[in-house]
């Protein structure tokens, strides 16, 4: 049983388990069965790996959601950044105040648009994939998209 099943396993048992720097944070683990205890200290390593991918998602799906809130209300690219990474350092309650948004605008929370702040083809402000002509209808000389516009864009390509 592989990191990810071990995780679904835990929280559909009532148990919540996040990771906190190199530590598992499990709740309640005062009553933790022994076997589950010993396979989370022969996976802890992949656990911890899988739960850091979980929070990059949860963190780029917020992060996607407040910029379409705020792109929507006319927000400029600086003030946008800045939302961002306010919400991200109170990701709870950003979450459920952005969501809220969204829903009070009539935006669908399951669009798969992104914006090029989150493609890795965004370099200095520019595209990178329209400079090779990859873009249709984008200036090969320097297309510099607006960053905070969803879009579903064919060269999409996660940063990192």
């Amino acid at each position: 049983m592989g990191a990810p099943e071990l995780i679904f396993e835990l929280r559909e048992a009532g148990y919540s388990i996040k990771a906190d720097g190199r530590y598992l944070d499990i709740y309640p683990a005062d009553d933790l069965p022994a076997d589950i205890v010993e396979r989370l200290k022969q996976s802890k390593f992949e656990i911890l790996e899988a739960l850091r991918l979980e929070q990059q998602h949860e963190y780029a799906n917020l992060a996607r959601l407040v910029a379409r809130v705020c792109y929507a209300d006319g927000w400029q690219d600086a003030d946008i950044w800045q939302a961002i990474q306010l919400a991200l350092d109170d990701y709870d309650d950003a979450l459920m105040a952005y969501t809220e948004q969204a829903a009070m605008r009539g935006m669908r929370l399951d669009d798969d648009r992104r914006g090029c702040f989150e493609c890795g083809e965004l370099m200095n402000g520019f595209c990178q994939a329209a400079k090779r002509g990859l873009v249709p209808g984008a200036d090969q000389r320097g297309y510099e998209p607006v960053r905070y516009m969803m879009r579903r864009c064919d060269q999409f390509k996660t940063k990192g």
